[in-house]
């Protein structure tokens, strides 16, 4: 069976991947967390993709299987165990996720390939992401900056600027009674 090219519905909540005609017996899929996503390139925080898998009464499809995969090269990521695929099967809400999910060092855009199937069925739905290069005026690099730079810059300055001058503390003794009372 030949299953027609997704278009895309956005709302505020999800991502619904719809087929352009709803033939008998075609799956749909929804993109609950993890689309358009950016993440800065070896980013040591994982993160979690989730999708739901409807059937073509909107109705949800437990027990399909659901494969996530990675562009092999390029801007990419890995999954556990730095795996180009993570493979999970639906719950009895329809839902299925992937976590453990990391940017690898490239930066640029990339499509995760979310493919569900069952009992013949599929729907193949891309998730995209973006990995971007960390900026280099960042908060924590801002502080280290300028906690070195008053580092090095203190004791110069305390080096060249000139010393305070010396006060002389001087006293007067009285020599006793001058001229006559």
């Amino acid at each position: 069976m030949r299953i027609a090219s997704p278009i895309r519905a956005v709302s505020i909540a999800m991502i619904v991947y719809v087929p352009v005609s709803l033939a008998q017996g075609t799956l749909q899929i929804q993109v609950n967390r993890g689309a358009a996503e950016s993440y800065f390139v070896r980013e040591r925080r994982s993160s979690t993709i989730s999708v739901t898998v409807l059937d073509e009464k909107d109705r949800p499809v437990p027990g399909a299987t659901v494969h996530f995969e990675v562009p092999p090269n390029g801007p990419s990521g890995s999954f556990a165990d730095e795996k180009a695929f993570a493979i999970t099967q639906t719950d009895s809400e329809g839902q299925a996720s992937t976590t453990g999910f990391q940017a690898n060092g490239l930066a640029g855009t990339y499509n995760i390939r979310v493919r569900a199937s069952f009992e013949g069925k599929s729907m193949l739905a891309p998730v995209a992401r973006t990995n971007e290069k960390r900026p280099f005026a960042s908060k924590r690099n801002v502080t280290l900056i300028g906690a070195g730079a008053a580092a090095v810059i203190v004791p110069v300055l305390a080096l060249r600027s000139t010393p305070p001058p010396k006060a002389t503390i001087s006293s007067v003794a009285s020599a006793g009674l001058v001229g006559s009372p």
